[in-house]
């Protein structure tokens, strides 16, 4: 129902008690909301020789719109009032009545068992100060996208908004909304790319700006272009989804006493698994683990020497892709038979790079220099 204040005027037509449309004054329809049949407001006719509503026993309550520029269309004989044949210079005026207050009684409406998506509410705006409608496809989309991240399905994910692609290998886009409330670093993600099921991890914080962007890390690479039934999730173990810091795993050792060349950073060469749970560690050809997906990765490292000297510089250095990421070096202050040591800490890996250990000694030995060694790695996060 529409409202304008002070819209008032006089009949510039007759209107017969069976007629719907009559013209106003020219010039005053400009008083009334704006053309058009979803605009409807209330309306009241009297006649000429009464100065208010209120004199005339017979006045008529109308519910109209307006159909042209200074011409009226109505319903007749609202709220109990009864139609009557009005005549030129009669009075017209928009007003509220009781009928009008009774559309915002709620108890007093009539009662709708089925609702549809394109009935509205009326709600207040917080960010506005104003009231606004929404719909209630609208209010079911936000209440499922809400109650979505409290109570996940069955099998831990949830349908994902949006339309999204790959902009390449480990790069999601979505187009025109911004889901940076909704997906955070660490989520999970399940998405058919290529035709097929992928399972990754986010491993950024996701970003808007035209879109919502941001990397993941998984087994598979993304193939650029469109990703269909895209779900993420928070909890620990979605179906489907491998479990990183179970899968993600190794403990491997030196079988057999070992030589180190004196003044070179040599490889320590691990040729025994107690375990390798992803199959990431290459034992035979490099002896070093391989990142399967991106994240951070706890490395121990045990070193037991058989003879230092007095005076002698050990070196024991963990590395990804050649470069130094952790490393100790000890002095030894007087010969030593049999020494344990061990280094390790928190290492960021990129998918595909490699672990090595390696070691150096500035002595002049007789016997083998390490007698065992044993390597372990293990996925943390993303």
């Amino acid at each position: 129902m529409k409202f304008t204040n002070l819209a008032k005027t006089e009949l510039a037509s007759q209107l017969l008690s069976s007629g719907n449309t009559f013209n106003v004054v020219a010039g005053k329809g400009a008083k009334f909301p704006a053309i058009g049949d979803t605009n409807l407001f209330m309306g009241m006719i009297w006649g000429s020789s009464f100065a208010t509503p209120f004199d005339d026993p017979d006045y008529e309550i109308v519910v109209g719109y307006r159909s042209a520029t200074d011409q009226i269309t109505v319903a007749r004989a609202q709220e109990n009032t009864v139609a009557k044949q009005w005549e030129i210079g009669d009075n017209f005026m928009l007003t509220s009545t009781a009928g009008t207050f009774g559309r915002y009684e709620t108890h007093e409406l009539t009662a709708k068992t089925a609702v549809v998506d394109a009935d509205e509410f009326r709600i207040w705006d917080s960010v506005t100060s104003l009231f606004k409608k929404i719909t209630f496809a609208n209010l079911k989309a936000t209440l499922k996208s809400y109650f979505d991240t409290l109570y996940p399905p069955n099998d831990g994910w949830v349908p994902a908004m949006g339309t999204w692609s790959a902009s390449d290998g480990n790069t999601i886009s979505i187009a025109g909304l911004d889901l940076t409330g909704t997906l955070q670093k660490g989520d999970k993600i399940k998405l058919t790319n290529n035709s097929s099921v992928k399972y990754y991890y986010i491993t950024t914080t996701p970003v808007f700006s035209t879109n919502t962007t941001f990397d993941v890390t998984g087994e598979s690479v993304l193939v650029a272009g469109a990703i269909a039934s895209p779900y993420y999730s928070k909890i620990l173990n979605p179906q489907g989804m491998i479990d990183g810091t179970i899968n993600y795993k190794c403990s491997v050792y030196r079988s057999g006493q070992l030589n180190i060349a004196q003044n070179v950073d040599a490889r320590i060469t691990y040729n025994a698994e107690t375990f390798d749970t992803g199959n990431n560690f290459d034992a035979v050809t490099n002896n070093v683990f391989f990142a399967p997906i991106s994240g951070y990765y706890n490395v121990n490292v045990v070193v037991f020497w058989l003879t230092l000297l007095t005076g002698e510089n050990i070196t024991l250095s963990i590395k990804v892709d050649g470069a130094t990421a952790l490393s100790k070096a000890i002095n030894i202050a007087a010969t030593t038979y049999g020494l344990d040591t061990s280094l390790g800490g928190l290492v960021y890996l990129t998918k595909g790079q490699y672990i090595e250990v390696t070691t150096k000694h500035d002595g002049a030995h007789a016997t083998a220099d390490i007698e065992f060694s044993r390597l372990m790695i293990s996925f943390v996060s993303v």
